[in-house]
C-alpha cells in the first residue's frame, strides 16, 4: 500500500505526521487526522523529499501548514490536500523557495490568515 523510503516520523512537537529530510519518498498513501503544536500538521518535507499520489486530510497545525510543509527542492505529485486546518497561515499547504507542484488538489482548508 505505502511505499515510504527515507522518511522519519519525529514527535508531535515538530511535526505530527511524516517528516522528509534531505531526501525520501512517499507514495500511494494516506495522511490523516494528525496533529502538531508547531507546525506540519501533515507532514514536513525539506530538500528534496517526494511525495507522489497521496491524500493529505484531515490534519491541524497550532501555527502554520495544517496540511503540509514544503521547503527547497521538495515536490509533490497528484496530490489531494484537503479540510486541513492551521491556528495562523496556510490551511493546506505553506510552499517556500524552490519547490514543485503538479496537478495537486487543494480543497476546503481553512487558516486564521493568508489561505
Amino acid at each position: 500500500m505505502g511505499k515510504i523510503l527515507g522518511v522519519s516520523i519525529l514527535v508531535a512537537a515538530l511535526v505530527a505526521g511524516v517528516a522528509m529530510y534531505y531526501g525520501g519518498e512517499l507514495s500511494h498513501s494516506t495522511v490523516s487526522s494528525n496533529y502538531s503544536k508547531n507546525y506540519g500538521g501533515g507532514f514536513r518535507s525539506y530538500y528534496g523529499g517526494t511525495l507522489t499520489h497521496c491524500v493529505i486530510e484531515n490534519n491541524r497545525a497550532d501555527n502554520d501548514a495544517g496540511g503540509g510543509y514544503m521547503y527547497r527542492d521538495s515536490s509533490i505529485r497528484n496530490i489531494l490536500i484537503a479540510n486541513n486546518t492551521a491556528g495562523e497561515e496556510s490551511g493546506g499547504l505553506y510552499i517556500y523557495f524552490g519547490v514543485v507542484a503538479v496537478m495537486c488538489t487543494l480543497a476546503d482548508n481553512t487558516a486564521k490568515s493568508i489561505g
